[in-house]
């Protein structure tokens, strides 16, 4: 298969997606670049723990685990908080006023060299060292 882009979503895209909210649409469009292999798109462990509690708290349980399983189908990759991570997460985490998860996101991106879709605020402190594709604008 030949090279395709690759994005990370966080927290805030899945939510915006599932939600309706604005950003939805691009989100969508993503996957949907995913699902016919022309786009890689890819999520820390620790933001699909969030993209969890939250949608069980506005639902269930069950609502919850098949939004996960939608990302699922879809073809995203999921990737555990390792050491190395994890490091890198605490480095953003100790530098910029961003979340813990949002900097497992950012993490990730960095690793993957990779722009991490997001619509949240918080990550403006971050463009110099997080490359951002903004939704919801």
């Amino acid at each position: 298969m030949a090279d395709v882009p690759l994005h990370v979503l966080d927290t805030f895209a899945v939510i915006a997606l599932v939600q309706d909210e604005p950003g939805a649409a691009e989100v969508e469009a993503l996957l949907t670049a995913c699902r016919a292999g022309r786009a890689s798109v890819h999520m820390c462990a620790v933001n699909v723990a969030e993209v969890f509690y939250t949608l069980w708290r506005r639902g269930n349980e069950w609502y919850a685990r098949e939004k996960l399983a939608d990302l699922e189908l879809a073809g995203v990759q999921v990737h555990d908080a390792d050491l190395a991570l994890s490091l890198r997460a605490g480095a953003l985490k100790a530098q910029y006023p961003i979340a813990l998860g949002d900097c497992y996101a950012a993490a990730l991106a960095q690793h993957l060299d990779a722009p991490l879709v997001t619509g949240d605020p918080e990550f403006r402190h971050a463009e110099s060292v997080v490359k951002i594709a903004w939704i919801g604008e």
